[in-house]
């Protein structure tokens, strides 16, 4: 090969500059790839969620009062069944389905929002993992271990997003039927135009008042939840959104 092509191809394969840049690339996009999270539910999951015992209110779900009913219903069960612990984070403990919740029989936010979304997925709604951190000063603090970090999910309504919480049993519809998407919660907590009366329930200290950033699809930063548990982000690539 020579020529104009011929040089370019020489200088991405030989280690210099641009060819050490272009493999360094290449790397971490297969390394993403590589930890990217199947959200499919599983025949598993499918057994763990039968004994939830939740079709009477999830089997039939025909507009927004029954979907509302439905998420209530798989959260409240999902309480009552898993006791969540902050400090149940077991590094490479694979949590990738509903049955390695039910397994060990206790877990944490992250467990609960998984074993929430994958219910909730079986009856047909659309709904992704949201992260949240608490605000930091600068922006490689967010790789810090330790920093303040929370699991929720969002769940697509017929009347828009809307948050269910993993710990606390709260969700983002107001008194009025309108519904709050993490980015609404957000801003609403930071402007104080929302509070506790607005939702008739306590709005939980893991939204951090508000001073919170987030991402959509993002299941952690570190590659310790799913297999093969590779020391990169694990992302569900199909509701990824920064914002």
């Amino acid at each position: 090969m020579g020529g104009h092509w011929g040089r370019r191809f020489r200088r991405l394969i030989w280690p210099g500059s641009a060819g050490i840049f272009a493999a360094a690339l290449i790397a971490v996009f297969a390394l993403l790839v590589a930890n990217g999270v199947d959200t499919k539910v599983s025949d598993g999951d499918r057994a763990v969620i039968a004994q939830l015992n939740v079709d009477e209110s999830c089997g039939d779900v025909d507009g927004f009062h029954a979907e509302l009913e439905c998420v209530e219903t798989v959260q409240t069960t999902v309480f009552e069944n898993f006791p969540s612990t902050k400090d149940a984070f077991e590094k490479g403990v694979t949590r990738h389905r509903a049955q390695d919740y039910a397994a060990r029989g206790y877990g944490s936010c992250y467990d609960r929002a998984m074993l929430i979304e994958q219910t909730l997925r079986h009856y047909g709604f659309n709904i992704w993992r949201v992260a949240i951190y608490e605000r930091q000063q600068r922006l490689w603090d967010y790789l810090r271990p330790g920093i303040r970090s929370h699991a929720l999910s969002v769940v697509e309504t017929s009347r828009g997003e809307m948050v269910v919480e993993s710990v606390e049993p709260f969700l983002g519809v107001d008194k009025g039927g309108s519904v709050y998407g993490i980015r609404e919660v957000r801003d609403g907590l930071n402007e104080e135009k929302i509070d506790g009366d607005t939702f008739g329930a306590d709005i939980p200290d893991n939204f951090f008042g508000g001073d919170f950033i987030y991402f959509h699809g993002v299941y952690s930063r570190h590659g310790y939840f799913f297999e093969p548990h590779l020391p990169a982000p694990e992302i569900d690539w199909g509701h990824f959104r920064l914002w």
